[in-house]
């Protein structure tokens, strides 16, 4: 038995391993209160929808979260990682430090004693191994007060440890990329719902992180543009960005994006793709047809195509397109 209240902060993400963690110590007594940190980059969802999804999800397991939204504060992490990137733009270890500066600006707010996440010794390559975990809870000011319950019998003692906060008997012993254990353990604890391990950050995502190298390289990279990576195709005309939806959804998400930020090009005689042109400069007339001809290539009718143009004021004209590009002359331009 506790001898006294003992508090923590669990940093949750939605994920399975991080639920699991907070949910062991949770079960052995521990006050856990949530942190979950919210970055343009935690999944294809608009950033509004995604705090609340969390909060419903923790709602259910009874484990109280508060969020924090980190929006164009990440962006240096991107521009200059101390620490270096991942297979693609994945800043891993410098948004891990930067994670668990807060766990502990809210752990001393709150007066927990530590924080708890929900590493695997070895399951990511860059960030998991002994190695990194001890840096980056350093870097963060959390040195020997991070509690790691799925592989903490793997770890050193931290310090809840020594004090009699946790017991050792408590953490598991996982290691390594498999989730098999973490599957079974959520069954027996009757979580029954969690996100599939393909989520997660959108910048170890190779075709993401490309189109987001692209903002960087033109001086781009803002909170807007980085909402619109999450839909549709991208193309550069002349250093113009082009982005043309997939589906009516898309389309419709580019129409509310539309008025004082670009061009809305609206095919009207035939069904397909609507393009939003990101400038607010008027557009050469030749560079207007290459970017007709590329949303043309996405419309059911690849001739004859008659568009309505919206410019950024709402002013509108129309323009008829003889053709529309090949997919080889239109992928040329792809981001």
């Amino acid at each position: 038995m506790l001898k006294s209240a003992v508090r923590a902060v669990a940093l949750l993400s939605g994920g399975l391993d991080s639920t699991l963690a907070a949910m062991i110590l949770k079960e052995k007594g521990i006050e856990v209160s949530g942190l979950a940190v919210i970055t343009p980059f935690f999944s294809k969802e608009r950033v509004e929808d995604i705090g609340s999804k969390l909060r419903s999800y923790y709602e259910v397991l009874k484990i109280p979260v508060k969020l924090v939204y980190v929006m164009e504060e990440y962006f240096p992490l991107i521009e200059r990682s101390k620490y270096g990137f991942g297979r693609h733009l994945n800043p891993c270890i410098d948004c891990k430090i930067l994670f668990l500066t807060l766990a502990k600006k809210y752990m001393e707010e709150i007066g927990a004693q530590f924080v708890i996440t929900g590493d695997v010794l070895g399951q990511r390559s860059m960030s998991q191994s002994l190695k990194s975990m001890l840096l980056i809870e350093q870097e963060a000011g959390l040195s020997g007060k991070v509690v790691r319950p799925l592989s903490g019998l793997l770890l050193p003692p931290t310090e809840p440890e020594l004090r009699g906060y946790v017991e050792r008997r408590w953490l598991l012993g996982i290691e390594g990329k498999k989730r098999t254990f973490q599957i079974k353990l959520a069954e027996e604890m009757g979580i029954a719902e969690y996100p599939q391990p393909a989520g997660g950050c959108l910048l170890t995502v190779s075709d993401f992180s490309r189109k987001v190298r692209d903002l960087l390289e033109n001086h781009e990279l803002d909170l807007q543009q980085i909402e619109l990576l999450k839909i549709g195709r991208h193309f550069r005309v002349h250093g113009v960005k082009l982005v043309v939806g997939k589906n009516e959804h898309e389309n419709k998400s580019l129409e509310e994006a539309w008025r004082g930020f670009g061009y809305l090009l609206l095919p009207v005689n035939v069904k397909g793709a609507t393009g939003l042109v990101l400038s607010i400069e008027k557009i050469q007339k030749e560079d207007l047809e290459i970017h007709l001809k590329i949303v043309g290539r996405y419309c059911d009718s690849k001739s004859g195509i008659l568009f309505r143009i919206l410019a950024p004021d709402g002013e509108s004209n129309e323009v008829l397109l003889v053709d529309a590009f090949k997919p080889f002359e239109s992928d040329r331009y792809m981001v």
